[in-house]
């Protein structure tokens, strides 16, 4: 983003340009990624350039050649040779020569081979098992049902796959994180509906909690979608769907505890007891995909006791806790070279040292899954998994 922002200011010779999190670059090679294309441009004129990343791949193989090419445009020649020869048809050509030829441009770096000169933390895992009540459960078999249906208005046939990823995941987090994303998704095909436009290239789920690769991978799948008209016999089943997805959301609203949740205290009493008896900091962070439940565990944590002491951290930083919080650290930190000038970066800061300084317990959502250094905390707790493994890493990866 700073680059993005910047880019005329860098574009200038440099002798070494470093970039981290790196991974972040891998859409280039769509050719519509404004801030992977930027860094190209600042990368061109370099001497020398060097990309950082533990997540170098999500789950297509042209991601490889978008991180390749932020640095040198003609080493895989097109997109459409590389695809025609490694993602088409590997069977006819063999791509046995891609790891040979990544291995003179690339250096990748193992956890045995780093062990040599890193003595790592010691991971002391502890899971603990839960049942949903009745009620949460009752939801759960509605949900999974509808999302089985052969079709629906909600979601464009693109769209499906992911769209429902992303309600699960909600689904799994909180009733509150699923009724404020069932709610969304009546309200758009309500608007459809009356419209007479039935919105194909808008027909996934976006809302604002979704990672940066749900994000590019909705973005490139609405790309060439263009609207299609409403038949007016589908009025009425659209309207339907609608009352049944506003059914589902007032059932999620009237679940007011989780038992999930529930848990969580458990789970934190046992923590806090394990770390006082190894001798480290009293302090835990704990991870959710949702600012929703975010903002029911902060509730949650308050009424039983828990609230002192506890940061909110998520995409926006943007509560009047967190401007509160804000506004103390340019005060305490007035003329130091500390403050940047960037809010969204000094905000990021002001929490993090809070954290460090005065708190116990943060709960943060996946903006705080990189770019972070809370080494100084002791436990690390995953409300909610994300499918992909690799942001469980870099989850941990804060702490360590």
């Amino acid at each position: 983003e700073f680059v993005l922002r910047n880019v005329d200011d860098l574009a200038r010779h440099w002798d070494l340009v470093i970039a981290d999190e790196a991974h972040r670059l891998r859409s280039f090679w769509k050719g519509d990624a404004k801030i992977a294309q930027a860094v190209s441009d600042v990368i061109g004129s370099a001497s020398k350039s060097l990309l950082l990343t533990a997540t170098p791949l999500q789950n297509r193989l042209e991601e490889l050649f978008g991180l390749v090419s932020v640095f040198d445009p003609e080493f895989f020649h097109s997109i459409e040779g590389f695809k025609e020869r490694y993602v088409d048809h590997p069977e006819e050509y063999g791509n046995d020569d891609l790891a040979m030829r990544i291995s003179h441009i690339a250096k990748r770096t193992l956890r045995r081979d780093a062990q040599k000169y890193i003595r790592f933390t010691e991971r002391m895992p502890l899971t603990l098992g839960f049942m949903p009540s009745d009620s949460e459960q009752d939801l759960y078999n509605k949900v999974n049902e509808y999302l089985q249906r052969p079709f629906l208005y909600a979601f464009a046939k693109s769209q499906r796959h992911l769209s429902a990823l992303i309600l699960r995941k909600r689904l799994g987090s909180s009733t509150y994180a699923v009724a404020s994303t069932l709610e969304g998704i009546a309200n758009r095909l309500e608007a459809e509906m009356l419209s007479g436009r039935r919105r194909d290239n808008r027909g996934g789920l976006v809302d604002e909690d979704m990672t940066d690769e749900e994000i590019e991978d909705t973005e490139s799948a609405l790309f060439s979608l263009t609207p299609s008209p409403v038949v007016e016999d589908a009025r009425k089943e659209m309207a339907e769907e609608v009352d049944e997805l506003r059914a589902y959301a007032q059932l999620a609203r009237s679940i007011t505890v989780n038992q999930k949740a529930v848990k969580l205290l458990d789970a934190l009493d046992q923590g806090f007891a394990k770390l006082a008896e190894i001798g480290a900091s009293q302090k835990a962070i704990i991870f959710t995909d949702s600012t929703k439940t975010q903002e029911y565990l902060a509730a949650s944590l308050r009424e039983t006791g828990r609230g002192d002491g506890l940061v909110l951290f998520n995409g926006s930083n943007s509560s009047p806790e967190a401007t509160e919080t804000y506004r103390e650290w340019l005060n305490a930190n007035e003329g130091s070279d500390l403050i940047t000038g960037i809010p969204s970066a000094d905000r990021r800061k002001a929490l993090v040292d809070e954290f460090r300084e005065r708190g116990t317990i943060m709960i943060a959502t996946e903006a705080a899954a990189e770019g972070i250094n809370l080494q100084f905390c002791s436990m690390l707790v995953n409300y909610d998994l994300p499918w992909n493994p690799q942001r469980v890493e870099q989850r941990i990866g804060r702490v360590h």
